[in-house]
């Protein structure tokens, strides 16, 4: 018996990219909230912050992003990751506030 099958394969390609990327994505589950927003400058600096519910925020800034075999849409922040600077500030002003609030 013979099936067809959608062979999807990987490769390299050269895009014209306007930076800052902004890119938000969805991490929640059934048991919580959980939004990660993105920020990656000209100079490949990533500033990621996640928000899990109404209280809790971590901040990860890397120096030198690594674009990795992600799907394209992730990667420029495109499709369902699309995100905005005034959502980045946004999600910012709010993990200023939680931090504060210690």
């Amino acid at each position: 018996m013979k099936l067809q099958l959608t062979k999807i394969t990987k490769q390299k390609v050269e895009v014209d990219v306007e930076f800052p990327i902004y890119r938000e994505q969805d991490l929640s589950s059934e048991y919580c909230l959980s939004v990660r927003y993105t920020r990656i400058d000209e100079n490949l600096r990533a500033v990621h912050i996640y928000i899990t519910g109404t209280n809790e925020v971590e901040i990860e800034i890397e120096k030198h992003y690594n674009f990795d075999d992600s799907s394209m849409d992730y990667l420029l922040g495109r499709g369902a990751y699309r995100s905005s600077k005034k959502e980045f500030e946004s999600a910012l002003e709010q993990a200023k506030g939680i931090i504060n609030s210690i």
